[in-house]
């Protein structure tokens, strides 16, 4: 125990080292930083700091080329935290123009970034791409769901939007009228153990009422030929409070869709929506894409009431 305190104690003899503890206090610093702040060749800082590194003081870690250190007092132990306090007390004032030299270099570090931002404003999307690619916003989007929804997909199709929502929530279930599309979407949830598929209408969905905390209905509600009892059915289903999200398009005239899709409706209005269930409480009309030969798209949601 006394050799390791009187190890430490001639490393720590040197003020130079103090004066290095002071300016990693204010954060991580590189040993070409630290250098720059002591003006000292490169060979003599690197000498005090692989003699802090042998301590259990420094933290470090290399980036690259780069060798970066700190300091957190926080981690010491109680009798290292002590020495600590009266190293500082007895160099701080010697250590101030260290620590306003420091201070200078991390907030040139705010400024070489809001340079960075200004020059690659205009590209940053593409850049972005590049680094991290473009599958991480939907999945931040989603973590906003409440875990503990149990939430139906009202024609539900191949099952896609099943699988994207699996690992956010507690349960869900799609139905469909179409076996065809179920077996399709079967395959597609495989490895999804908290989905459910049932064959059903949205004029007549088996399950009992108040059963779920959310639906969504994706392109789907064009096919029915009564939108009111539909809806009858889904705030049936709904637990108070619960939340009906529909995408659909806009109306339009496309006479094509209801001779070659079977589509029993020219698209919504809000007007078209209303049901004494149901509040809408947001409605969005979404931009249409140069490539889509569809009708524009909205997005509504609808609360059911209580």
């Amino acid at each position: 125990m006394s050799e390791s305190l009187f190890g430490l104690l001639n490393t720590l003899s040197d003020p130079l080292r103090a004066r290095i503890l002071h300016v990693l206090l204010q954060g991580e610093f590189s040993v070409g930083e630290l250098t720059q702040i002591f003006q000292t060749a490169q060979s003599t800082m690197s000498r005090h700091t692989k003699a802090l590194r042998k301590t259990t003081w420094v933290q470090y870690r290399s980036e690259g080329t780069a060798s970066w250190l700190s300091f957190q007092p926080a981690l010491l132990t109680e009798d290292d935290r002590g020495l600590w306090m009266l190293i500082k007390s007895k160099t701080h004032t010697q250590a101030q123009n260290d620590i306003n030299k420091a201070k200078t270099i991390l907030s040139l570090r705010q400024t070489d970034a809001e340079q960075f931002f200004q020059t690659i404003r205009d590209r940053w999307t593409a850049l972005r791409t590049s680094l991290f690619g473009e599958n991480f916003l939907l999945p931040t989007l989603l973590s906003l769901l409440p875990s503990h929804y149990r939430i139906i997909d009202l024609g539900c199709g191949n099952g896609d939007t099943l699988r994207v929502l699996s690992p956010y929530v507690s349960e869900l279930v799609g139905i469909d009228r179409s076996e065809a599309m179920l077996s399709v979407a079967k395959e597609q949830t495989s490895q999804c153990s908290n989905v459910i598929l049932k064959e059903g209408i949205l004029e007549n969905i088996p399950f009992q009422q108040a059963s779920f905390d959310a639906a969504i209905c994706i392109l789907v509600l064009h096919h029915v030929p009564d939108i009111t009892k539909a809806l009858t059915e889904i705030a049936r289903i709904l637990k108070p409070s619960a939340t009906l999200t529909v995408l659909d398009m806009m109306p339009h005239g496309k006479l094509e869709l209801q001779q070659q899709m079977g589509h029993k409706h020219l698209g919504f209005s809000q007007q078209d929506l209303y049901h004494p269930s149901f509040q809408i409480t947001r409605w969005i009309p979404l931009p249409k894409e140069d490539s889509a030969l569809g009708p524009p798209l909205f997005v509504t949601q609808l609360k059911k009431r209580s």
